[in-house]
């Protein structure tokens, strides 16, 4: 038996070869126009400036499936922009727990600072009484 995608297809990314003869990659297309729709490319499509002038990619390109309706791609690229925003607010609550641990490091050194502090001018109170 045959392995199928979902929709009861064969699957592309195993039969599909781009022009080096290397198997297409299946990824996925997060551009307003194409949200979430998956295609077929080279291994090397979308690497870097460098690998790509090492290894080369050979511009193979298919979809995967069909485009998304025009409100499927509404609902998308609103749950994209609020993962956008969470990721935002994630980031933004690391950067503040970096600060209070900054902020807490510091309060432990001064309250050590005043220990210490309080302990010399005890010392020194108890030196001059005798």
């Amino acid at each position: 038996m045959s392995e199928g995608n979902s929709w009861g297809g064969n699957n592309w990314g195993e039969l599909t070869r781009c022009s080096y003869g290397l198997r297409a990659k299946i990824r996925t297309s997060w551009t307003h126009a194409n949200p979430a729709r998956r295609f077929l490319g080279c291994p090397n499509y979308g690497v870097s400036v460098y690998k790509f002038q090492k290894n080369g990619a050979s511009g193979y390109f298919s979809w995967y499936n069909p485009p998304t309706c025009a409100h499927g791609r509404q609902v998308l690229l609103k749950l994209v922009d609020k993962v956008a925003a969470l990721e935002e607010c994630v980031n933004e609550v690391a950067k503040l727990e970096d600060a209070v641990q900054r902020y807490r490091a510091r309060q432990k050194w001064l309250v050590i600072a005043l220990i210490a502090t309080l302990f010399m001018n005890g010392l020194f109170v108890l030196q001059n009484s005798v």
